[in-house]
Parts: C-alpha cells; sequence; structure tokens
C-alpha cells in the first residue's frame, strides 16, 4: 500500500513541476520574446496598361502600374515609447513575390520616427488586374 501512494505522490509532484514549468515558460515569452503590439495593413495595387495613383493614407497603396514597372511606398512608425524598438516587417504571401522591404528588421530609437520602405516590381507578363494581400507589422521591445 504504501509503495501505491508513494507512485501517486511522484505522479502529484511531476504533474505540479509540469504546470509550474508552462506557467514560467508563458511567463518569459510574454516578458521577453512577445510583440509589444502587432499591425496589419491592407496592401493593394493594380496592373494595367497605363498608370494612376492612389494617395490612400489609410493602406499601402501603390496605384496602378504596367506590367515591368515599379513603385516606391514608404510607412511612417514613431516610437514614442522611452526605450528602443526593433520592428520586423513581412508581406503576405498573395504579394510577397512583388512587394519587397528596404530592411526586413530595424530599430526605432525612443521618442523618433521610423520609416518602413517598402518596393513594387512587376514582371512584364504580369495579367492585368487587381491585387491584394496584407503586411504585417511586428513591433518588439529592443534588448
Amino acid at each position: 500500500m504504501r509503495q501505491k501512494n508513494k507512485n501517486w505522490e511522484n505522479v502529484i509532484i511531476m504533474l505540479a513541476l509540469l504546470l509550474i514549468g508552462i506557467h514560467l515558460s508563458a511567463f518569459f515569452y510574454k516578458i521577453f520574446l512577445a510583440p509589444l503590439e502587432t499591425r496589419i495593413v491592407d496592401a493593394k495595387f493594380s496592373v494595367g496598361n497605363n498608370i494612376g495613383f492612389d494617395l490612400n493614407s489609410t493602406s499601402l497603396s501603390f496605384g496602378k502600374i504596367t506590367p515591368g514597372g515599379s513603385a516606391k511606398r514608404s510607412l511612417k512608425l514613431s516610437n514614442e515609447f522611452d526605450y528602443a524598438i526593433k520592428v520586423r516587417v513581412l508581406a503576405s504571401r498573395k504579394i510577397a513575390d512583388y512587394i519587397s522591404v528596404k530592411e526586413e528588421s530595424f530599430l526605432i530609437e525612443p521618442k523618433t520616427l521610423g520609416s518602413i520602405e517598402f518596393t513594387l516590381n512587376i514582371p512584364r507578363n504580369m495579367k492585368l488586374g487587381d491585387y491584394s494581400g496584407k503586411v504585417l507589422i511586428k513591433i518588439y521591445k529592443a534588448k
């Protein structure tokens, strides 16, 4: 009977240690690895026989571009924190072949303004039409 109780005690101790480990892992992830903020920005462009401008300030819009053409846009980010932030940028698969970022990861010092520079390159053989996707911007506390 004593051996059976000892086995249950060991199981309970192991479960308690496992739960403590899970909680500590979640705590350290939240404090050290999780982004402070995640922003999702709509990105869109049209491919056509002529060019057109879109000065929309609520999305990353390149307007209408001819096949073989290119365009540049930028987004401004203000760091209002008292510490530096690290910014990571990723385009969705739907548009990743056409949109590139000057720097996929960079720092913005405290109380300063940063800029994300995007370039859109349209292949010469791309079909005419409207294209859209998302750009993911993750903001972390710099280490």
